[in-house]
C-alpha cells in the first residue's frame, strides 16, 4: 500500500484519517484485476466483503464500494472515534496481502471533485440548483453547496455502512472555508454544515455564501473546528467552484 491512505474525495493524504471518512487504498495485487462496484443490500449498505476483498480497521470488517487490484474504496469506521491510530489489513481472497497502521484525527476533511484525478472543480450545485461549473459559474454572494467526507461526527451519531438521516443533522464541530480567488482571500463560516440527507453515511454536505471578493476560478478549503476554537483540521487539498 502507499504510505498512507488517501481521501477518497481527493485522492491526496493528510498524513492521518478520520471516523467515517471514504478513502483509497492503493497497491498492488490487493483485489481482482478487473474492478468491481459495490451493490448495497436491501438496506441500501454497502457490503464488508467484495470480490473476496476484506478490509479491517482494528479487526473490524468495513463498508466497501469498490475493489481493483491496484485501489480500494472502504469507509474507516465511525468506531475509530477517540483512538490515535488504527491498523489497517487488507484480505484478498482469505490471505493477508497488506497491513499498516496509519494515524487517526478527529476529522480530515476533503471536497468530492467532479473529476477525480483530473480536474479540481468540486462537486457543487449553485443556489438555483443547477451544477456548477465554469460555462455555469455562481455569482458572487449566491450560495452554493458542495459535499466532502471526513469531516468528523454528526449528533445523533451515524451508524458505518448505514444511510444519513433524510432530514439535516449538524456536525459536532464548526466548519469556515476559506476561498481564494482574485482580488483576494476570504474565510465564511458554513451557513450549513452537516450530513448529506439520504446519502451514505460518511458524506457531509457544505453549504456557504460565496464571498463578494471571489471571481472566476475560486479555490476552496474547509476548515473543521470542534467545539468552535482553533486549532482545527484544515484540508491539505482544495478544490475549485466557478465565479462569476
Amino acid at each position: 500500500l502507499s504510505p498512507s491512505p488517501t481521501d477518497a474525495a481527493t485522492l491526496f493524504s493528510d498524513g492521518a484519517l478520520a471516523p467515517g471518512e471514504f478513502l483509497s487504498l492503493t497497491g498492488f495485487g490487493i483485489g481482482p484485476d478487473t474492478g468491481v462496484a459495490y451493490t448495497s443490500d436491501a438496506q441500501w449498505r454497502a457490503p464488508l466483503q467484495l470480490a473476496g476483498v476484506k478490509v479491517l480497521f482494528d479487526g473490524q470488517a468495513a463498508p466497501l464500494l469498490y475493489v481493483q487490484s491496484r485501489q480500494v474504496n472502504v469507509l474507516a469506521p465511525f468506531e475509530l472515534s477517540g483512538k490515535t491510530s488504527t491498523t489497517i489489513q487488507v484480505q484478498y481472497n482469505g490471505s493477508l496481502v497488506s497491513s499498516m497502521t496509519v494515524p487517526v484525527s478527529a476529522a480530515a476533511p476533503g471536497i468530492f471533485r467532479s473529476q477525480e484525478g483530473v480536474s479540481s472543480q468540486a462537486v457543487a450545485v449553485n443556489q438555483d440548483g443547477t451544477v456548477n461549473s465554469p460555462s455555469n459559474p455562481a455569482a458572487p454572494g449566491s450560495y452554493v453547496s458542495i459535499w466532502g467526507t471526513g469531516f468528523g461526527s454528526i449528533d445523533p451519531p451515524c451508524a458505518t455502512g448505514g444511510l444519513n438521516p433524510f432530514s439535516a443533522v449538524n456536525l459536532n464541530s464548526n466548519v469556515s472555508i476559506s476561498a481564494y480567488g482574485a482580488p483576494i482571500g476570504e474565510t465564511v463560516s458554513a451557513a450549513y454544515a452537516g450530513s448529506a440527507p439520504g446519502m451514505a453515511c460518511g458524506v457531509d454536505q457544505i453549504n456557504f455564501q460565496v464571498p463578494f471578493s471571489a471571481h472566476g476560478s475560486t479555490y476552496l478549503y474547509p476548515l473543521v473546528m470542534l467545539g468552535g476554537e482553533l486549532p482545527g483540521y484544515s484540508s491539505f487539498a482544495g478544490a475549485t467552484i466557478a465565479v462569476q
